[in-house]
């Protein structure tokens, strides 16, 4: 995000973005510019869409011509004539004024660049006007009506006139069902574009995430004067097969050209490497969520949801050491990476006599590499401390909520408790303290005690969420981390927006109301406050209880999903996910800023 942003960071809203622009957008000039628009609400078509497609919102001042002078503004994802009229006037920064008199010298290096001054009034532009409009967003029949036309559109002979593209990479699963590429393409506001799979699917380029490419601008700076500045692309694809042809036509006055073609190369269909390699396709960290929503989450959820239908076909094995006869509480600990707290854990049980006579202990193993491991440890803890357990293992890595999901198919109490291998209760009586609290108000769903780092500082005192100007995105807090528990301002059982997952206890009723934990996030993040948020939507309270600790030691027992830079956007991608999901509760639970 723009430094300038940063100087007055929570000031910035939709709503001022709105009233600043509206003092020097013009209507009638925009109206008459773009009679192509299928709309009358020329104010919010331009801070919505007509600003990222290159449109000028009056007589004065080039979209383009700002966005290209000034790449730190075209790869902020900033509209630009706020940009200017808020920053950039007072900056001296000048890139987007036309003077009038230069309306003929525009018009001249318009023909010079984009050479087909038959283009606009052909009847092939007419036809495909007429069928897709402006839009960027399409009904099937749109979809259905544009591939049966491509099929009568003559192909042309020759390079297009004013149109040039290149991929950079194009990947397919196996079946083909999951696809993306990627690339950029050097167009004028009124170009048709489409790409044609192996398969016939045929499908616009409008529909495709555009974002600024600095190295195209460099590439191509002369041809940029007229052209859209947001020239990388990114698509996703749905009938598409590896070792076969990528093509992307354009249209001239003369008919449909290839512009481009890639060979499409095999991607594994597994959720993670879909993932990879979407982060391997650069976009601003500012622009990712729009491209996470529109591009990465179809695809990643689809990917996901195949996954989740072989999983619940997998076989389970149980393994009992001992049985509790008067379980009140089950608790679940899944274990992924390593096995070796489970036996300090298990320290800290042998200590607490409702633990060991009314807690129904489950370890679900959730990491093929430490079955045979944790069957011989098994057998050994439960021969040391003699206090019972069940092992579950349900074949194959299932994630967190996954693991939790299965753990409580084999539950029987009425309470459930999900916690960390890595949490130790820090004294005796701590189940009882908590089913104690979620008893003693009936809107209470969920508790979840204070977490402590192993140096004795507050890790968990609840959850609350903080709006990301720089990414647009509502993201996870920890308030009061760190701080020593003598300073903490909350002394007794406190309604928050929600609670960790490392540790929280519910009724198993209350759980199987809605539905369980959401398997549909990305390798961790978020799916607590997910949790959090279906309870809430019950109308029940998330409650944090300070009166009740634990010391966590805080992703230990989880195993970094890769190098930083994706592991970031595998945060981002679950922060966007959540967000779409729950935007009116975010909203509810703290305002921006």
């Amino acid at each position: 995000m723009l430094s300038v942003f940063k100087k007055n960071k929570g000031s910035i809203t939709e709503a001022s973005i709105k009233n600043l622009i509206e003092t020097e957008f013009d209507a009638e000039f925009y109206a008459k510019k773009y009679k192509f628009l299928e709309t009358d609400d020329y104010l919010n078509h331009f801070l919505k869409e007509g600003w990222k497609e290159g449109l000028d919102p009056c007589e004065w001042f080039s979209t383009s011509k700002y966005l290209i002078a000034y790449p730190d503004v075209a790869a902020s994802g900033v509209n630009p004539f706020f940009h200017y009229l808020h920053y950039g006037k007072a900056e001296g920064r000048n890139g987007g004024l036309v003077a009038k008199s230069d309306d003929d010298l525009r018009s001249l290096v318009r023909t010079n660049n984009f050479a087909d001054s038959e283009y606009e009034n052909s009847k092939y532009f007419r036809e495909a006007c007429d069928i897709l409009g402006t839009n960027t967003e399409f009904s099937s029949n749109d979809f259905e009506r544009f591939a049966n036309w491509t099929k009568i559109v003559p192909k042309a002979n020759g390079p297009h006139p004013h149109v040039k593209a290149f991929i950079d990479s194009v990947k397919a699963t196996g079946s083909g069902s999951e696809a993306v590429t990627s690339g950029w393409v050097i167009r004028k506001q009124n170009s048709f574009m489409w790409f044609e799979t192996n398969q016939g699917q045929i499908l616009p380029m409008r529909s495709a995430f555009f974002q600024y490419r600095e190295d195209v601008y460099n590439a191509f700076e002369d041809e940029m004067t007229e052209a859209l500045p947001l020239a990388g692309f990114v698509q996703a694809l749905t009938a598409c097969n590896p070792g076969t042809v990528l093509k992307i036509y354009a249209l001239s006055s003369e008919g449909a050209h290839e512009i481009a073609q890639g060979e499409v190369e095999r991607l594994e269909s597994t959720p993670k490497k879909i993932a990879e390699f979407l982060a391997s396709i650069n976009t601003p960290l500012s622009e990712l969520p729009k491209r996470i929503s529109k591009i990465d989450e179809p695809l990643i959820s689809s990917a996901i949801a195949q996954k989740n239908t072989a999983i619940s076909a997998m076989p389970h094995e149980v393994y009992s050491f001992g049985k509790c006869s008067s379980p009140e509480a089950s608790i679940i600990i899944p274990l992924y990476g390593r096995v070796d707290f489970v036996e300090a854990q298990m320290q800290c049980f042998s200590k607490d006599v409702f633990v060991q006579n009314h807690c129904e202990l489950i370890y679900v193993i959730d990491d093929p590499t430490l079955v045979e491991p944790f069957k011989k440890l098994s057998s050994d803890i439960y021969a040391l401390y003699g206090i019972p357990f069940k092992v579950i293992w349900g074949g194959l890595n299932r994630g967190f909520s996954g693991a939790n999901n299965l753990g409580v198919e084999y539950a029987t109490a009425h309470y459930l408790l999900f916690l960390n291998s890595d949490a130790f209760p820090t004294n005796p009586g701590w189940v009882e303290q908590l089913t104690d609290v979620l008893n003693s108000n009936a809107d209470y769903g969920v508790v979840s005690p204070r977490l402590l780092f192993a140096d004795g500082s507050i890790q968990h005192a609840g959850m609350e969420f903080v709006y990301r100007n720089e990414l647009s995105i509502w993201t996870n807090h920890h308030p009061n981390m760190g701080i020593d528990p003598s300073l903490d301002p909350h002394s007794e059982a406190t309604v928050v927006p929600a609670v960790t997952g490392a540790c929280m206890l519910m009724t198993r009723d209350l759980f199987d109301s809605v539905g369980g934990w959401d398997n549909g996030y990305l390798i961790g993040d978020f799916e607590d406050s997910d949790l959090c948020f279906k309870i809430r939507e019950q109308g029940k309270h998330c409650v944090y209880v300070p009166t009740v600790e634990l010391t966590h030691l805080e992703r230990q027992s989880f195993n970094l999903t890769g190098a930083p830079d994706f592991r970031t956007k595998v945060v981002i991608y679950n922060a966007t996910r959540h967000q779409n999901k729950w935007s009116s509760l975010l909203q509810q639970s703290v305002s921006k800023g």
